[in-house]
């Protein structure tokens, strides 16, 4: 089945043939792969996910080969591909501080706003995160403000460190069901040892004095020691 997410992905046929395509095309030409760091293996993946849909695509696209069973194989192998592609252009394109605006146009994606919530006329402030495995599946978690500094901003009340174990990363950090809120650093994150091995996501947002978070810190990939 699709997912039941509405983002860039879940478009018509004709959309998504264009932007899945162009988004290969473009980590795959001139320097880009290795100028934004994108490992070959991740590149290896895509084309074995993207080679299924446009297969079905162009079957699709005489109207004799419409027919339930060909609609299912649509379905699924979009479905695949863009599981896939959610952690791939957050991981790649939109927390990686090699790329620019430029490069997610130029590869067909959507750009994202930078800021999130406001607070009595003033922006909440980014967080910056840094994740250091421990043993015992546990994190030790660093949020300090852009300007280096782990002390609180005005206003805000405790950090939130949101995080989603597993595949099927939601498109929204906010969608991250599980979270825990603490007032000073460094933030333990402590998981259940049968979560050891698994990838997770983690991500941190200063929460301010009427609950509201704010934007998000780089999303930080990795698995649970």
């Amino acid at each position: 089945m699709m997912s039941a997410t509405h983002d860039q992905f879940t478009v018509a046929d004709a959309e998504y043939h264009g932007r899945v395509n162009s988004i290969y095309y473009f980590v795959t030409t001139s320097d880009n792969a290795e100028r934004l760091g994108i490992i070959s293996k991740q590149i290896t993946k895509f084309k074995l996910l993207l080679d299924p849909v446009n297969a079905i695509l162009e079957t699709l696209s005489n109207p004799e080969f419409v027919n339930k069973i060909n609609n299912q194989t649509k379905k699924t192998a979009r479905s695949k591909l863009n599981s896939f592609l959610r952690k791939f252009s957050k991981q790649w394109f939109y927390n990686n501080p090699d790329v620019s605006e430029v490069d997610i146009m130029n590869a067909n994606l959507e750009l994202h706003s930078d800021e999130r919530v406001n607070h009595q006329g003033a922006n909440i402030p980014k967080t910056v995160m840094s994740v250091e495995p421990q043993s015992g599946h546990q994190f030790l978690i660093y949020v300090k403000t852009i300007l280096a500094t782990f002390g609180k901003p005005v206003n805000i009340v405790f950090i939130r460190i949101r995080y989603h174990i597993g595949d099927n990363i939601p498109v929204d950090i906010c969608d991250f069901l599980r979270f825990i809120d603490r007032s000073r650093n460094p933030i333990k994150l402590l998981l259940k040892a049968e979560d050891k091995g698994k990838d997770i996501a983690i991500s941190s947002c200063y929460v301010d004095a009427q609950g509201m978070e704010g934007t998000y810190s780089t999303l930080a990939y990795t698995n649970v020691p």
